[in-house]
């Protein structure tokens, strides 16, 4: 599969496999969210793809995982994640959080309720985005999460497949954290809609 862009085509990364092919799918948005800066496509630069089908409705799913004081629960060595300002949450909403004692800031920068949430994360030279993704399925709802990170400059662009893997490591797990913690509680009718 060949995609491209303004500078050129890219091929996909060949440890990428079928759920980034289908994530990907998502359209031309999706694309263009991710590749600002001609990033994301680049050797290195997809750090994971999580797949994870949750028995509950799509409404119900992203209501838990969008709900910011539950966060600690599902993703791991998050202490705290709270937004900065009072109000709707959406694109441009920043976000900060508490991970192994050290405050950190996240903004949202795609927010289509119940379909898709994009929160994009730098520090030191380096952009992380962590794509989460929502599709009713017979069983429940399928989510994704499709990682990736970008060095901005030289050295950052080096470091982005070990900074990839570390990613991969601690994160890889999120999916499967937030199923088990929507799954071992009473199903909610009144987000089910």
């Amino acid at each position: 599969m060949n995609i491209s862009n303004s500078r050129g085509p890219y091929e996909p990364v060949g440890f990428v496999r079928e759920p980034f092919v289908r994530v990907a799918d998502l359209g031309t948005s999706f694309v263009a969210t991710l590749d600002t800066g001609g990033g994301w496509y680049e050797k290195g630069s997809m750090a994971f793809t999580a797949i994870e089908t949750i028995e509950r409705p799509r409404g119900e799913v992203w209501a838990a995982a969008t709900d910011w004081e539950r966060v600690p629960q599902w993703m791991m060595g998050i202490d705290a994640f709270e937004p900065l300002s009072q109000g709707t949450d959406g694109v441009g909403t920043r976000l900060r959080f508490r991970a192994r004692g050290d405050a950190h800031h996240s903004q949202i920068v795609a927010w289509e309720p119940g379909e898709r949430l994009v929160l994009r994360s730098r520090q030191r030279g380096m952009t992380a985005d962590y794509v989460y993704t929502f599709r009713d399925c017979p069983e429940g709802t399928e989510v994704t999460l499709a990682a990736g990170c970008r060095g901005e400059t030289t050295v950052w662009r080096m470091l982005a497949p070990i900074v990839g893997f570390m990613m991969k490591r601690v994160d890889g797990g999120q999916i499967s954290a937030l199923k088990k913690m929507i799954e071992s509680e009473p199903f909610n009718r009144s987000l089910a809609a």
